[in-house]
């Protein structure tokens, strides 16, 4: 039964707070929601992205995480602007069945992935 079923955040983990959640604020707008020891919540009007440090429990990039971002146009400058900020790119611009798209570390090594859907697929 799916009634009244949604997704409610991403978790991440991190090594550093401080600059997981900077990294986010400054390259996709994120805005800091509520902040406690090992936990912050960031907030976009799409949801919400939990950054959580494991203590070391976990290492960031250590298994398939990976967020994936929607735009509806304009993935190319969203390209320009990730390797602006000196991100790695792990796979380049390119199409596949689904859209374009391009994937990138951010600041604790974790995959982020942005997508425009393609016309055929349609909207996310």
């Amino acid at each position: 039964m799916t009634s009244g079923l949604r997704i409610g955040a991403f978790v991440a983990p991190v090594t550093n707070l401080d600059r997981a959640a900077a990294f986010y604020a400054k390259l996709f707008g994120f805005i800091e929601q509520w902040r406690m020891a090992g936990l912050v919540v960031l907030s976009t009007s799409s949801g919400q992205l939990w950054l959580l440090d494991y203590g070391g429990r976990l290492e960031p990039g250590g298994r398939p995480t990976q967020l994936v971002l929607f735009v509806n146009e304009g993935v190319d400058e969203w390209e320009a602007k990730v390797r602006a900020e000196g991100c790695e790119i792990s796979q380049t611009l390119h199409d596949d069945p689904l859209g374009r798209l391009f994937i990138f570390a951010d600041s604790e090594g974790n995959l982020v992935e942005i997508r425009q859907p393609s016309a055929t697929v349609g909207g996310f």
